[in-house]
């Protein structure tokens, strides 16, 4: 795959080339002007897509557009400007494959790429990838860390036994880049450390927010992982500890009649965040209703954790059910909703594999979109839906 990045600020444009690069295997040529990309359309006009400013010096997205529509070429062009394309005429006369408002660029454009099936590939197998906030809560590295370049392509950048501080953080987060990675078979050793980490916490008493950050982390790691290597013993353990310590807050809350104060650190994906809200809030309900064993907020508190790990696009979680799925068909693909309608069974078989499971969870997971009208996922009847799944749907729902 090859793309044409048209953007006349020096560090932006090299911020869009390190996503395309780092999020596919794509080789990537950069203009910093419409007249400079035009030039190199007429020289080499193989590109399977152009990613373009509109507001620039030297000739606009807009002069880029029109030599692109005179000359016949059928390349996608997707606009990234401030102001929307409908701004313009020529976009309203012929319609362009995408738009993304600025500044919040990144993840609009892999998406739209996605959607194009220009030969987008996942990372590969033989890495994980580690959040740089984890990475830093524990400084010392007893695992070498990679950057990813490329599909395929991965760099060392630190070696065991370095230190990864502050200043290594905000660096890679001024360049937007949130994750390092791991060889495979270092994984287990860094899940193996984590968990210890984890138990420590436990033995202590630590903050909401600390209990927040730990938590929604291991659920990232969880997904991450288990996609890569499985549900390994190492996965499983920190299933285990980071539901404990999640619970340790809740129940704290519930002694105070504090049982839906859900905090959460920092700026957490959306999957982390609300599964840690989805167990408190589950919890929540069952005190109210009486069902105050630890068992009980112990299977709920395991199915938020897991309910969501299995899908690949996060954003997918954000949808309610088959109502939802079908207003907003049009932002996924065809692979992307196949993984939304199984998720609840897959989620459900990854939980079977978690060894002495408590009895409830699974079928807690399959049915975590019913409805009592029949219109969930598995279109069960009110009927067959349990009562502990009947609390978990009630507050997935708010």
């Amino acid at each position: 795959m090859r793309i044409l990045v048209v953007e006349d600020e020096e560090d932006l444009r090299e911020l869009i080339c390190f996503t395309l690069e780092s999020q596919f295997n794509a080789d990537v040529v950069q203009a910093s002007s419409g007249n400079q990309a035009i030039r190199l359309l007429d020289e080499s006009g193989d590109f399977d897509c152009i990613v373009s400013d509109y507001s620039m010096p030297d000739g606009t997205g807009e002069d880029l557009y029109r030599h692109v529509i005179g000359s016949r070429q059928r390349v996608p062009f997707i606009l990234v400007s401030a102001h929307s394309a409908d701004t313009y005429q020529i976009f309203r006369q012929h319609p362009i494959a995408g738009f993304i408002p600025k500044p919040d660029i990144f993840k609009p454009l892999k998406r739209i790429i996605e959607s194009l099936n220009l030969g987008a590939q996942e990372p590969s197998s033989r890495y994980c990838r580690v959040k740089t906030n984890v990475i830093l809560k524990y400084g010392l590295l007893a695992q070498d860390l990679y950057i990813r370049l490329s599909e395929g392509k991965y760099v060392k950048i630190f070696r065991r036994g370095d230190v990864f501080d502050l200043h290594d953080f905000e660096r890679f987060k001024a360049k937007t880049v949130e994750h390092l990675y791991l060889k495979s078979q270092d994984c287990e050793e860094f899940l193996e450390s984590l968990n210890k980490n984890i138990a420590k916490a436990l033995e202590g008493d630590p903050s909401a927010d600390e209990v927040s950050a730990i938590v929604s982390s291991s659920i990232e790691l969880v997904s991450d992982i288990s996609k890569r290597l499985g549900f390994t013993n190492q996965v499983q353990e920190l299933t285990r500890v980071s539901v404990n310590l999640a619970l340790k807050s809740i129940l704290k809350n519930l002694e105070q009649n504090k049982a839906f104060d859900v905090h959460i650190a920092d700026k957490q994906g959306y999957v982390a965040t609300h599964s840690i809200a989805l167990a408190h809030v589950a919890c929540g309900i069952a005190s109210l209703l009486g069902w105050t064993s630890g068992p009980t907020f112990l299977k709920l508190s395991l199915a938020a954790f897991l309910h969501d790990v299995t899908l690949d696009n996060p954003e997918m979680a954000l949808l309610q059910g088959i109502e939802d799925l079908e207003l907003q068909r049009h932002r996924f693909n065809d692979a992307e909703v196949k993984d939304y309608l199984g998720h609840t069974l897959a989620a459900a078989k990854l939980a079977k594999e978690l060894k002495d499971l408590p009895p409830d969870v699974e079928t807690i997971i399959q049915q975590h979109h019913e409805r009592p009208d029949g219109n969930g996922i598995l279109r069960l009847d009110n009927a067959q839906i349990t009562p502990l799944s009947a609390v978990f749907i009630v507050a997935h729902e708010l």
